[in-house]
C-alpha cells in the first residue's frame, strides 16, 4: 500500500481544494481530492476509527469511484465491522480494478472465512502466479490452509508442498504439514516437519504442544517433556503435565 501522507498535510490540501471555484481556470482536481480522502480514510482505518474511515473513504469514491485503495480499504473496514455483504462488494471491486497480489490475498482470506473455498483458492492462486509478488509461498500456504479448514486435507497438502518448494521455511506450511501428518498417524514425517519449523522460527504454544504430542505418539517421553517445559515456561501458572497431555490424546481418539 502506498506510503501514507500525514493527516495534517492532507487536511490542508482538502481545505485548499474545497476553496477552489469551478471556473475553467480553477477546476478542482477530482483525482487529488479522491486520493486525499482515501489516505485520510486509510489512516483512520489503521487507528480503528471506523466511522471516520467510512466517511472519508466513501467521499473518495464520490470523486473517483474507481479508486483502488479506497475500495480495498472499504472492504477491510466493513470486514472488521462484521458486515460481509458490504465487505465483499468492495473487495471484489478492488480486485477487479487492480488484481494486485496483496489485494487478491486479502480478498482470498475473506472469502475463506465466509466459506467460499473455491473462490478463495482461485484468488490465492492468482496472487501466487503474479511474477511481481515477493512472497508467492504465502498465498500458496493460505490456499492450503483454506482447503484444510474445509476438510480437504489431500488438496491442502498439495498447496503446502508447493509453498515449501518456493520457500522451505514457510512457517504456515511447515506447521500444517506437521499437523496433517500427525492426524494421519504418520508420526515420523510429522516430527520432521515440526523440527524444521523449530529450526526456522520460535515455536508458539500450538506448535510446542503439537511437538509434545508427536513425541508421545512415538513413545519419546523425554523429547515430549522438552516441548512441554518450553510450553510451561512461556505460560506461568499453566504447568501442563505429560500425564494431562496423554489423557487429552486418549480423549481425542
Amino acid at each position: 500500500m502506498r506510503q501514507f501522507v500525514s493527516l495534517a498535510k492532507l487536511a490542508i490540501l482538502l481545505v485548499l481544494l474545497a476553496a477552489c471555484t469551478t471556473s475553467p481556470e480553477q477546476r478542482i482536481d477530482e483525482e487529488k481530492v479522491a486520493e486525499a480522502n482515501a489516505n485520510i480514510g486509510i489512516d483512520y482505518m489503521r487507528k480503528g476509527q471506523y466511522d471516520l474511515a467510512l466517511n472519508s473513504l466513501h467521499k473518495a469514491l464520490r470523486f473517483n469511484s474507481d479508486h483502488v485503495n479506497a475500495n480495498w480499504a472499504l472492504g477491510i473496514t466493513y470486514d472488521r465491522l462484521k458486515e460481509p455483504v458490504e465487505a465483499q462488494r468492495f473487495y471484489s471491486r478492488a480486485a477487479q480494478l487492480q488484481p494486485r497480489p496483496d489485494i487478491l490475498n486479502y480478498y482470498g482470506v475473506f472469502l475463506c472465512q465466509q466459506g467460499q473455498t473455491a473462490e478463495a483458492v482461485s484468488n490465492f492462486e492468482r496472487a501466487a502466479a503474479n511474477p511481481r509478488y515477493a512472497a508467492p509461498e504465502d498465498a500458496l500456504a493460505n490456499a492450503g490452509f483454506c482447503l484444510q479448514q474445509s476438510k480437504r486435507a489431500d488438496e491442502a497438502e498439495v498447496y503446502f508442498r508447493k509453498a515449501l518448494e518456493r520457500n522451505p521455511k514457510q512457517q504456515t506450511a511447515l506447521l500444517q504439514m506437521a499437523t496433517l501428518n500427525y492426524n494421519e498417524a504418520r508420526y515420523f514425517p510429522a516430527r520432521a516437519f515440526i523440527q524444521r519449523l523449530d529450526a526456522a522460527s520460535t515455536l508458539n504454544n500450538e506448535s510446542l504442544l503439537l511437538g509434545a504430542r508427536i513425541e508421545l505418539a512415538l513413545n519419546e517421553r523425554e523429547a515430549a517433556l522438552g516441548y512441554l517445559r518450553r510450553y510451561n515456561s512461556g505460560n506461568p501458572g499453566a504447568e501442563t503435565t505429560l500425564q494431562e497431555l496423554q489423557e487429552l490424546q486418549r480423549q481425542a481418539r
